[in-house]
């Protein structure tokens, strides 16, 4: 995409704000005018008041000048205030339509990039965005303006010295226009580097248990240091070329103005030109020189504006993977039978996970999942999520194409709690009520009760208000686990599926905890995936997965003596459940 389409990709979102954007537009322009004033006057106070001895002229421009600086002060602390003002807007609009959007991708999008560069891209770049296109144009606009009205009012002044400005001055920007593209890519390059930075100190941060555990911390501080110092390297490469850029410019520009300074001066030793007259067009020549600096900035912004634009642009551009249904397409779970129709999928398109894959799970049934690592036991809970799409196949819930469900009805009537239970810093109370938030304190207690933890909760201080850490870290993993499964229970689910839930309780506490959930909610799907003996023999159904394209169904006593794969995975807690002879 083009820099003039990428820009006009972001200008919509100064239309809600057109009214303010004008008054800045006219603010600036009134800023510019009084500016161009200002020398005129000097011209008049050197060549009508000081030659000519004249007070009453001197203190009638000395008040008109200090007027004007007056009010061109005022102009541009309402014209800057307006600007933040608009910035601070459209800063908010766009972190709320790339969030919005990031929310609307699907799970596999996220596996992309990590959480580091999301959070650069929300921070970082669409700051430089909004920069980009609230700033830049007004810029622009009024130093081509300013730049063009004060060559005419030189040109008036003095024709000779109007054009020997207007011949001289482009050289001042040759300099930008030869760096453009080479600055452009060293701040590319430069960005990328700040982004892994970031990216790496969010991961160190999160995984700071398991660099304590074991003992890494000299070389973590070694792989970061080497990162800062190659960011280092950069920026100041990055640096070295804005610098020669900018000594290249100023030389120029000093170039300019030392050769139209000694001609006024020849011009008025030769009585060809009025010291006021030349007074004016050395403040306007040193307005255009100030003008230099402004686009030395503004060309800056621009470089950076354009990078972060295209990143931004990218994120937006994504296809949505996971499409949402309409209202009038919404259907409810009311009995909870799951069936997989010749599915198709895998997370690499050389290896299938499931293939041609065929099995119904009857409403209201406890099953068991179980199989070899790798075999698709997690896989069938992120397809009925819809956190992935098969590849072919339907999955009917009720009869009902998950794909022409809502995605809020789906998630609302299916609870799952995971071998990793992903709590939030919040109390524990917040934690259990992220599955209903509407829950009352009377439900909260009732699933605490459930899953066997009301008792420790009890014995914290503030009990349900009690805040639990990073990722649950003031809890057990035991804790933890119980916590995620009264999170799905809560919103009481029309399947409830616990993926190793449980794997950091005993045996007894799971047993408890299973027997009070079907006591709880007899008429539900429960859906439990385990290693654990005990847990499979307690279900009424047993699933195996055998392979990518075969699963068997049988009861638990039944499969455990007919099918030699099912008794292989749980062969050493058969025999360690074998009392000893004495």
């Amino acid at each position: 995409m083009s820099k003039f389409k990428l820009y006009f990709l972001f200008f919509k979102f100064l239309y809600p704000y057109r009214k303010k954007w004008l008054i800045i537009f006219i603010l600036s322009g009134m800023g510019s005018i009084l500016g161009l004033i200002s020398p005129y006057l000097c011209r008049l106070v050197v060549d009508e008041a000081i030659e000519k001895h004249d007070v009453r002229i001197f203190t009638f421009l000395a008040l008109a000048l200090g007027a004007i600086v007056f009010l061109s002060s005022l102009i541009d602390l309402f014209r800057e205030y307006l600007e933040h003002y608009v910035n601070q807007k459209i800063t908010l609009d766009l972190q709320k339509k790339v969030f919005k959007n990031i929310q609307g991708y699907s799970y596999q999008w996220f596996q992309k990039k990590s959480a580091g560069q999301h959070l650069y891209n929300l921070s970082y770049d669409i700051k430089r965005v909004t920069q980009f296109i609230t700033e830049i144009p007004p810029q622009l606009l009024f130093l081509f303006i300013r730049l063009l009205l004060t060559l005419i009012i030189m040109y008036f002044l003095d024709f000779k010295m109007a054009c020997i400005a207007i011949v001289l001055i482009p050289f001042i920007y040759v300099p930008y226009c030869y760096f453009s593209s080479i600055v452009q890519r060293s701040w590319k390059v430069l960005n990328d580097s700040s982004q892994s930075i970031f990216v790496n100190l969010e991961e160190l941060f999160s995984h700071i248990y398991l660099i304590k555990l074991f003992g890494k911390e000299s070389v973590t501080i070694r792989t970061y240091f080497k990162k800062v110092l190659t960011n280092t390297r950069l920026s100041i490469r990055h640096l070295r070329l804005e610098s020669l850029r900018s000594v290249t410019s100023v030389l120029a520009g000093k170039a300019v103005a030392g050769f139209i300074v000694v001609f006024g001066i020849y011009q008025v030793i030769t009585g060809r030109m009025s010291l006021g007259t030349f007074s004016a067009i050395i403040i306007y020549f040193g307005q255009l020189m100030v003008f230099q600096t402004k686009i030395s900035e503004s060309f800056q912004v621009i470089i950076r504006g354009i990078t972060s634009c295209q990143v931004i642009e990218e994120i937006m551009g994504e296809q949505l993977q996971i499409v949402t249904v309409t209202d009038k397409e919404k259907i409810s779970i009311r009995q909870g039978s799951i069936l997989f129709q010749e599915v198709n999928f895998g997370y690499k398109r050389e290896g299938h996970i499931f293939k041609n894959i065929n099995f119904c799970i009857e409403a209201s049934k406890h099953i068991a999942l179980v199989g070899p690592s790798g075999c698709g036991k997690t896989t069938f809970v992120n397809l009925l999520m819809r956190l992935y799409e098969p590849w072919s196949g339907k999955i009917l819930i009720d009869g009902y194409d998950i794909n022409n469900m809502s995605l809020s009805v789906l998630k609302s009537q299916i609870g799952v709690a995971c071998q990793e239970p992903f709590l939030w810093n919040d109390s524990i109370a917040n934690n259990i009520v992220y599955g209903k938030e509407d829950a009352t304190m009377d439900e909260i207690i009732r699933v605490s009760q459930i899953v066997g933890i009301e008792e420790i909760i009890n014995n914290f201080s503030n009990r349900y208000n009690t805040i639990i850490g990073e990722n649950g870290c003031m809890l057990s993993d035991g804790q933890k686990q119980r916590i995620a499964i009264a999170r799905a229970l809560i919103k009481r689910p029309t399947i409830l599926i616990l993926d190793e839930a449980m794997s950091s309780l005993d045996a007894s506490s799971e047993d408890k905890i299973v027997s009070n959930i079907k006591q709880f909610q007899d008429k539900i799907t429960f859906i439990t995936i385990s290693h654990r003996l005990s847990t499979v023999m307690c279900a009424e159904l047993v699933y195996c997965f055998i392979n990518s394209h075969e699963i068997i169904t049988c009861n638990s006593k039944d499969l455990l003596n007919r099918e030699s794969e099912f008794s292989k995975l749980f062969a050493h807690q058969i025999i360690n459940s074998i009392p000893p002879f004495i």
